[in-house]
């Protein structure tokens, strides 16, 4: 089927009626009992996958706060070639890190944005 809630309603629909309005019939070989058993697996996965999501959820967070962290990092280290004697603010680590570096600010280098361009 091309819709799983469909599907997951469908099947405990058919379980739970069949359950409380005559639980010891047997349709097409099945028991109630067995029937259960034998869709198990739709239920079941459907379970991992709600799992799957928390768990993405958590791991989605726990990016978050680590990149929040890094680029704590990340900015000292930008910082720090900017202060260090060798390199500073024309340095082409910076330049290469995407930066604009301090002599190409003074040139009067200028690039329109997007909507003067227009």
């Amino acid at each position: 089927m091309k819709n799983p809630k469909k599907t997951e309603r469908k099947l405990n629909n058919v379980i739970d009626a069949w359950k409380r309005l005559d639980p010891e019939a047997e349709f097409a070989g099945f028991t109630n009992e067995a029937f259960a058993t034998k869709v198990d697996p739709s239920f079941a996965t459907r379970l991992k996958l709600k799992e799957i999501r928390l768990d993405f959820a958590k791991w989605l967070m726990s990016r978050k706060e680590a990149d929040t962290e890094s680029m704590v990092e990340y900015y000292r280290l930008i910082h720090g070639i900017r202060c260090h004697p060798d390199h500073g603010d024309n340095s082409p680590i910076l330049r290469a890190c995407g930066y604009v570096m301090e002599m190409e600010m003074e040139s009067g280098l200028v690039r329109p944005s997007s909507e003067e361009a227009a």
